[in-house]
């Protein structure tokens, strides 16, 4: 049930296979999720890892305001932690795709998976954990 006061999180695992995005309000209960392509960055394009993680972005989404959604964390395989310069051209190209427009730098962070995985405390396969440091998100990703 969407409420006017409510605002809302989103949690992208993007890998070699597939990406997964969940919507969260900010206590953590998943509302919403959704499936799409890969958008591993070094195992495919960059075109095609944009437009699966658009995609994602734009599903999860769909049934809430945007105003609401006050942040949006993107994990990506593909060892970003030795290509800064990638995953900042990721960011960006991002930040200009019009079905984004809703999006700012200040509330759309992309890191590297390993990230978010040491983040949540667990390099389990299959963590159900939180990305504590910037959002309190559960990331229940990883199915």
């Amino acid at each position: 049930m969407i409420q006017n006061n409510q605002k809302y999180v989103i949690g992208v695992d993007g890998g070699g296979t597939k990406t997964i995005a969940v919507l969260s309000n900010l206590n953590g209960k998943i509302l919403a999720k959704t499936k799409t392509g890969p958008s591993n960055p070094n195992k495919f394009s960059s075109e095609r890892a944009i437009n699966n993680l658009v995609e994602a972005i734009e599903k999860v989404s769909k049934k809430y305001p945007k105003n609401k959604i006050v942040f949006v964390y993107i994990g990506l395989a593909g060892a970003l932690e030795r290509d800064k310069e990638r995953k900042k051209e990721i960011k960006n190209k991002l930040l200009k795709e019009p079905k984004l427009s809703w999006l700012s730098s200040k509330n759309l962070i992309v890191e590297r998976d390993q990230l978010v995985a040491f983040q949540t405390g667990t390099d389990q396969k299959n963590f159900h954990g939180a990305l504590r440091r910037r959002t309190a998100l559960p990331l229940h990703l990883r199915v």
